[in-house]
């Protein structure tokens, strides 16, 4: 179980890196499409035709991969080894008053 908790912990942090380098290179698209940016601008786009380069697109979620293991370790400490989740506080509670 640990191991499809860290994959799954690793795959939203990548998709979570995925849709926060989308949602720059969004508002990066709309103001060079307002007129607030130009492409001079901004160095990093070497006159291509979307936002960021494709090497800085995969490092980005590579990079949100990479950390969601360690992200995955912590988190399951602390749910299961410490009990430290919130559900675990209800079901304590809920015995307590019975």
């Amino acid at each position: 179980m640990k191991r499809t908790y860290l994959f799954v912990t690793m795959f939203a942090t990548g998709l979570v890196n995925f849709a926060l380098l989308k949602a720059l290179e969004l508002h990066l698209v709309t103001q060079i499409a307002s007129g607030t940016l130009s492409m001079n601008d901004l160095w990093f786009l070497q006159g291509a035709k979307i936002a960021f380069p494709l090497w800085f697109q995969i490092f980005f979620v590579f990079l949100g991969v990479i950390l969601g293991f360690p992200a995955g370790q912590r988190w399951w400490y602390l749910v299961y080894v410490e009990k430290k989740h919130w559900l675990f506080k209800v079901a304590h509670d809920k015995k307590g008053k019975k």
